[in-house]
């Protein structure tokens, strides 16, 4: 059975060669997805270094991209989740830099895999994709109106994180660690003008200091949530005791300093291979301030079992039964939660596409 066609699009983007852009891609008339898997086309010579970002649909589940193993000029978006999502808003965000290029337009495709995008009913749900345009200016832009300007808007977690992991990927930096003045000067000037562009709030942060303590949250806080929504409860209390019998502690709050960092690792690994791609929040974070995730998802975790709150038999369900398949022999692996390949296997392994 299909569902009605939900639209997918962007607005026209408007930039200077050389420049960065973000592409928030919209979804519109959402009546519950659970999964996804879109094509993003692209003119190599005109447009490069893609990324893939959360959006307000994808903030939960599993969000994966085949950037860096598709041929360049392409690439898949994957989504998974484990219920359905049936709000409207941000499904992903798309970064690229526009070359240096003569060129005054161009567009950038999207497409879907039918059998790969689904509700939590296993109905196929019809994307209407539509392209994105983005018109190439030779002279700098005028200096960016305040139209849209939101004197006393509130910025989401997502977009603080999305915007600051934006920033820091033009930066070429993987985390706010060991950053020198005007870096940092740069990160937050950046910031402010990406979560403009996603939210509507001018100037959210004045300084490096406010930015990074709200960036770190906003991490501990992603990780928490992929988390309880993809491991057990008592996958979670195993993988933590186990870690602390290592150093032969009862409590984090027991651990040594030195110790931190190498028990936020123990966890996150152990967590990582029930849960699959789930960002390493170990990476991004100080030691102490990874072990605190580490605190805050066993608190949450035993309050939601203290309440009687239980996964969905489908949540439940698809915990156990992942697989990875490696993309390429570089040793990249795709993760694809087994409620895509039970679609494929009901619907035949049908591969027909919707283009736009």
């Amino acid at each position: 059975m299909n569902v009605c066609a939900v639209k997918v699009s962007a607005d026209t983007i408007t930039a200077k060669s050389g420049e960065n852009i973000i592409i928030p891609v919209e979804i519109y008339g959402n009546s519950g997805i659970m999964g996804f898997k879109i094509n993003v086309k692209y003119d190599a010579s005109v447009l490069s270094s893609p990324l893939v970002h959360r959006g307000k649909i994808t903030n939960q589940g599993l969000l994966n991209d085949s950037i860096g193993v598709s041929d360049e000029g392409s690439f898949d978006v994957l989504w998974s989740n484990t219920e359905n999502v049936l709000v409207d808003g941000t499904l992903f965000l798309l970064s690229f830099k526009i070359n240096e290029t003569k060129a005054a337009k161009t567009v950038i495709k999207l497409s879907c895999s039918q059998p790969d995008t689904f509700n939590e009913a296993w109905e196929d749900v019809t994307l209407d994709l539509k392209e994105i345009e983005v018109n190439i200016v030779s002279e700098p832009l005028s200096e960016k109106s305040s139209e849209g300007y939101k004197e006393d808007a509130g910025v989401d977690t997502e977009d603080i994180k999305s915007a600051v992991e934006i920033a820091l990927g033009e930066l070429e930096k993987n985390n706010t660690n060991g950053m020198n003045d005007s870096e940092k000067t740069q990160l937050v000037d950046r910031t402010n003008e990406i979560i403009f562009q996603l939210s509507g709030s001018k100037n959210a942060f004045s300084d490096f200091e406010s930015l990074n303590s709200a960036y770190r949250d906003s991490v501990k806080q992603e990780y928490v949530n992929e988390i309880l929504s993809a491991v057990d409860s008592d996958k979670i209390d195993s993988a933590i005791n186990s870690a602390l019998d290592r150093f032969g502690k009862e409590t984090i709050e027991e651990l040594e300093p030195d110790e931190k960092g190498e028990f936020a690792k123990l966890v996150g690994n152990e967590l990582k291979l029930i849960a699959g791609d789930v960002d390493a929040v170990y990476d991004k974070l100080s030691d102490y301030e990874a072990a605190e995730a580490i605190k805050q998802l066993q608190e949450e975790n035993s309050e939601a079992a203290t309440q009687g709150i239980k996964l969905p038999e489908a949540k439940q369900n698809v915990n156990t039964v992942k697989m990875i398949i490696f993309a390429s022999t570089t040793a990249v692996v795709i993760i694809i939660v087994a409620t895509v390949l039970y679609k494929r296997k009901k619907y035949g392994g049908k591969t027909n596409e919707n283009n736009i």
